[in-house]
């Protein structure tokens, strides 16, 4: 691989049944090294693909996360692995909702998912998700009476079931332990799970709280699309299928 030039390879049939070429001049001279050489054949330099070689059939039939969202299924097929989605959109319309939706959808289809959630503590997290999970058949409304605000407790006797439901099936990246943010350990413990548990969909939410690599040489926003290309690279090297939370940019006058 490391050679400009082509590389010949002589078929096994051009030995004549010798171990070597030493053993094959001693039998045929210098002619047979000849036709040695010329019935080799040129091997295919590394990274060059013939189109009508390529097996379609892995990828017509490559196993899907569907969304849930019936409109959102019919447009894009569903979640396939070697993929990245990027979700954005402004602060506090709903990504994380919709996402945690999808992920329990998941979970629900059988698959494993890893969560990198760079601000929630995990306790919040999965309160949140126990709420979506349980639904509304099994949450009580209740006002704060400190506050006024509008809770939703989970009805204790459905979250054994939901434990169940999602044991071994949902894993959340630990943000508390050292490094936690950084985009190596991310990547790192993304591999592991998808190595040790089989998790096939992964979420980033948000790339604004992950410690990017570089970023004091190359720009918070050049960091920021490395980490993406990362992120591409994982999913593709995996066949997994990675969301990315990613906030716009503002805009001037907005």
């Amino acid at each position: 691989a490391r050679l400009p030039v082509p590389i010949m390879v002589p078929s096994a049939e051009s030995f004549r049944g010798k171990r070597s070429v030493q053993e094959l001049r001693d039998d045929g001279g210098m002619k047979a090294l000849d036709k040695l050489l010329f019935d080799a054949e040129e091997k295919p330099i590394q990274g060059l693909l013939n189109v009508a070689d390529i097996d379609t059939s892995k990828r017509v039939n490559a196993k899907r996360v569907v969304s849930g969202i019936p409109d959102l299924d019919r447009a894009i097929g569903g979640f396939v692995g070697g993929e990245l989605s990027v979700w954005t959109g402004k602060r506090g319309e709903g990504k994380s909702t919709l996402l945690s939706q999808i992920l329990l959808d998941a979970v629900n289809q059988n698959h494993a998912v890893c969560v990198y959630s760079g601000e929630l503590p995990k306790e919040q997290f999965k309160l949140a998700l126990l709420q979506q999970a349980a639904g509304y058949l099994y949450t009580n409304r209740r006002e704060d009476k400190y506050s006024g605000r509008i809770l939703f407790d989970v009805d204790p006797k459905v979250v054994p079931h939901i434990n169940e439901w999602w044991d071994r099936r949902l894993f959340l990246t630990d943000i508390r332990r050292k490094n936690a943010h950084d985009e190596d350990s991310i990547l790192k413990t993304f591999e592991y799970a998808h190595r040790r548990y089989g998790c096939d969909t992964f979420l980033v939410d948000n790339i604004m709280t992950a410690e990017l690599k570089d970023e004091a040489a190359l720009g918070f926003n050049r960091a920021q699309s490395a980490f993406t290309g990362r992120l591409v690279a994982f999913a593709k090297r995996f066949d997994v299928h990675v969301h990315l939370v990613a906030h716009p940019r503002k805009t001037q006058g907005a």
